[in-house]
């Protein structure tokens, strides 16, 4: 008699994948990502930049990441973000059955940082704005 090994792989749940966010430091960064962890309970890893920075524990903390599980909710905080924290983060749930992960893009600004785009704005402004000025002088 064979017996076959019963199981299933973690699942990202629909429409609970990780979301792309902007955030002024020091605001708080929440990663969040609903995950079915299968059978047998998949192993949770998170990723910064490709590089594995944190593995899932109940609640595990370090001087400036809080990794949270609650059902199938994943979460990943950086309670007082700083410009450094931009990254591309990852959360991947692994067990013998299949693998599944979800992506997104955090970009931490610093306060009162101005885009290049606005940058281009302004500088156009302030040659219309002078141009104007002489024209009239």
């Amino acid at each position: 008699m064979t017996l076959c090994a019963v199981g299933r792989a973690p699942t990202l749940l629909d429409g609970h994948e990780l979301k792309s966010i902007h955030v002024v430091a020091p605001d708080v960064v929440q990663l969040q990502c609903q995950i079915d962890l299968g059978n047998p309970t998949a192993q949770v890893r998170w990723y910064r930049n490709k590089r594995c920075c944190m593995i899932f524990s109940d609640i595990t903390d370090d001087i400036r990441h809080v990794i949270r599980t609650d059902g199938d909710t994943q979460s990943l905080i950086i309670p007082k973000s700083d410009t450094s924290d931009s990254a591309t983060y990852r959360c991947e749930a692994v067990n013998k059955f299949g693998k599944v992960r979800t992506v997104c893009r955090v970009t931490v600004l610093r306060k009162f940082q101005v885009s290049p785009a606005l940058i281009n704005i302004i500088d156009v402004v302030v040659f219309i704005v002078t141009h104007f000025f002489s024209k009239i002088s």
